[in-house]
């Protein structure tokens, strides 16, 4: 993981990211974005955090920080690593599937826009609502 680079070369456009394995080159195209929460589980100050790298990486878990996408439905959560900073596009991960069936149980969502599209500020958009730990969170949209 922590070899994975942003490719900069005009070689191989369409693989926004590389990864040197070796002698060989692997060239990395994302289906959506290259960070995937893969698992929720407390952390030994009993706090909750994401997993994520293989198992390998944790970060916080930042219910405040959630958001869905109103072209795909799919649920992020901000990331940040030494190289990504969240609050930017870059700086939002995917969180698993299974996963986010797991936290939809927490969560009620409003209505989707007709058109996305017709969204003046859809970072203001709040379309649904999560309960955890006896916390209540407003859940954003992105496109």
């Amino acid at each position: 993981m922590k070899q994975c680079k942003s490719k900069e070369e005009e070689v191989f456009l369409e693989y926004p990211f590389r990864s040197p394995c070796g002698k060989e080159m692997n060239f990395i195209k994302c289906a959506d974005r290259p960070f995937v929460f893969e698992d929720l589980r407390r952390d030994d100050d009993d706090q909750w955090t994401l997993v994520f790298g293989g198992g390998e990486l944790t970060m916080p878990f930042l219910p405040e920080t959630l958001r869905i996408s109103l072209s795909t439905g799919r649920l992020y959560h901000d990331v940040k690593t030494k190289h990504v900073a969240p609050e930017t596009s870059e700086g939002i991960a995917l969180v698993r599937s299974q996963l986010a069936v797991e936290l939809g149980k927490h969560m009620a969502v409003h209505d989707f826009p007709d058109d996305p599209d017709d969204v003046k500020d859809i970072d203001t958009l709040v379309i649904g609502d999560f309960n955890w730990d006896n916390q209540h969170y407003s859940i954003h949209a992105i496109k």
